[in-house]
Parts: C-alpha cells; structure tokens; sequence
C-alpha cells in the first residue's frame, strides 16, 4: 500500500477544508505500508543477505539516513484490522468493520503448494527496488528534501518471513505478530542515522503525518493515536507509552507497558520483561504475582472504554497444522 499525498492543502477528516498552520512548510507524505513483512526481513533490522546479495538496499539507506524505530508495532497482529486504525487514527475496535478477527476466509484463497524463502526475498528486493524509483523521482523532481517518507508493515511475517529473534507471526500477539519495521525519513526535519526505542502504534503514524502537515483532526472524532513528531525531529525525547491489542484468535490479549508485557494465550497468562526476553520464553508471572495483577487490570480498564466485540465475530483461518507443521 503506497499514499503519496502533496500538503500543499490539508483536509480534516471530518471532511471540511482547513487552511494549514505552517503554509507552503507541509513536507509531501509518502506512506508506505507493506504486507505481513517480518521485523527481521530487512537489512537494516538484522535480516540477512540473500543469495544475490543485499535484500533491502533502498530501505536501508533510507533508514540511515533518518530515524529507525525499534520498538514500532501493527495495531494488530491482522492486515484489515491495522489498516483501519492508519485511516482513522483511533482503536479499530471503535469499529464494527474493524473485529479484531478477520472474516471468514476460505482455504483456496491460499497456495500452500508453492513459494521458498528464496522467491520471498525476491519479493522483498522488488518492492525495495519500486521504493527506490519513488525516492529518485523526488529527488530528481527536487522534492526530496521535504518529503516525509514512512514505512512500515500491517503486522508481523507469515510463512516465509524472519522475525528473529522474536517468537510468532501473523495472528499471534507474541512480538513476532506486532512488532514490525518503521523507518521515517525526512531530510528537512529528521536527524539521518538516528534509532529510537519510542514505543509506538500504527495508528500513531496517523496522528503524526496530521501534526507534520500543520492540520487538526476532526473534534467529533478525537484520534486515539499519539503525535510522534516531537520524536522524529528530536525536538522531544522518547515518552512512556501504554499500548494494548485484543483478538479473539485464541482469546489473546496484550498489554506493553515500558519494559514488561502482560499476555494471554489459549487462557494462559503470562507476563514478560521483554528488554530482556524478546522472545518471551521467561514466563515471570509466578514470581511477580502483584505486577501480573496490576498489569492484568490495567488491560481490562483499557478495554473497558471500547466497544465489546461482536458476538458475530468469528475466524477461519486459511491454513493449519494440516498444510504445515506448527511454527
């Protein structure tokens, strides 16, 4: 998914037409949002070199040149879900088109006889190549110096992907599933070489690339996401942020909170210091009973400002333990 929108005039998004703060400043946006790619799919997050050399050239040299993000997640471990929240800034769970759970899908939708790691990373090297092509337009139209480009991905890797060293993938609230590549790149505004650990959520993109172009979100829909742009243009050091996901795949709940995650799979609860244990293998729940508890809670008071989800909410998935063993 590629937006490339010139700021030379904002629209809210409640509809009506607002003149910009900082007329004739707004940088153009190109927001890049790739699908089911995996944290470590790239070059520049540890992903290792195919066959032909470097996957990710283009990528990586954008993250290099400005701000790479660490500590980046998907508003939800599912493509639709994720990419409601981008559109409207806000919890997809506000939505009755947003369920946590994907429709119903059929299994013909999916190939399961084909594809390697090697085509995959073929894959990765093409859209590399086709972002390579936008960057040499804007700098070639001149534009490049202002021009805020994001990347990122709708959720974590699926068959073929590298999420190392995180555990799961697609539909898993482990980190495998959320945690996922964000690189800003914005010569006017943004440090080049810069890393942050911000903790942060797709749909904070929404607030930020509202904030960079000077405009203000509809009042009758406050944005549940948060602006990072104090972050990227290092105007404002990382900032404490509680974030929380929901699906009812396997009755799985999250809740990051600094360093510790509280996790719920299959009824099992668990809570992880994933500073230290990325993948969370070091269940510490039974040896911090009172931060289990308060984590615990914290999550149920989050979910109680939103919407219950459907009793029509269900899932199939496309592929099970039948077409290929457990990842």
């Amino acid at each position: 998914m590629l937006y490339c929108t010139p700021m030379s005039n904002t629209t809210s998004s409640g509809g009506s037409s607002q003149p910009s703060r900082r007329t004739g400043t707004q940088p153009d946006i190109v927001f890049i949002l790739a699908d089911d790619l995996g944290y470590a799919d790239l070059g520049c997050y540890g992903g290792r070199q195919a066959d032909f050399g470097a996957v990710s050239p283009h990528l990586d040299a954008l993250a290099a040149q400005g701000m790479r993000f660490t500590r980046g997640y998907a508003n939800s471990p599912v493509c639709s879900p994720t990419r409601f929240a981008l559109m409207t800034g806000r919890w997809q769970y506000r939505l009755r088109g947003a369920a946590e759970v994907p429709a119903q899908i059929g299994s013909r939708l999916f190939h399961l006889d084909g594809g390697s790691i090697h085509t995959y990373r073929r894959m990765i090297h093409h859209m590399d190549e086709g972002i390579g092509h936008v960057v040499r337009a804007l700098r070639d139209a001149g534009r490049l110096d202002n021009a805020l480009i994001v990347f990122t991905s709708d959720n974590g890797g699926e068959r073929f992907s590298d999420n190392w060293p995180l555990v799961g993938g697609k539909m898993d609230l482990t980190e495998g599933g959320i945690r996922v590549p964000w690189i800003a790149h914005w010569p006017a505004r943004v440090p080049a070489g810069k890393v942050s650990d911000q903790h942060c959520l797709t749909m904070d993109w929404t607030a930020t690339l509202i904030d960079a172009a000077g405009a203000s979100p509809a009042a009758d829909y406050p944005l549940d996401g948060v602006s990072l742009l104090g972050v990227l243009t290092q105007v404002q050091p990382a900032f404490a942020r509680r974030m929380h996901w929901r699906m009812n795949h396997r009755g799985q709940r999250a809740l990051r909170d600094g360093r510790w995650k509280y996790l719920t799979v299959d009824g099992n609860e668990y809570l992880f210091d994933v500073e230290a244990d990325e993948r969370e293998r070091a269940n510490l729940a039974a040896r911090e009973p009172d931060r289990l508890a308060s984590q615990r809670q914290a999550w149920h008071a989050w979910n109680e400002t939103l919407p219950p989800t459907p009793d029509d909410a269900t899932v199939s998935l496309g592929y099970s333990v039948a077409d290929m063993p457990q990842r």
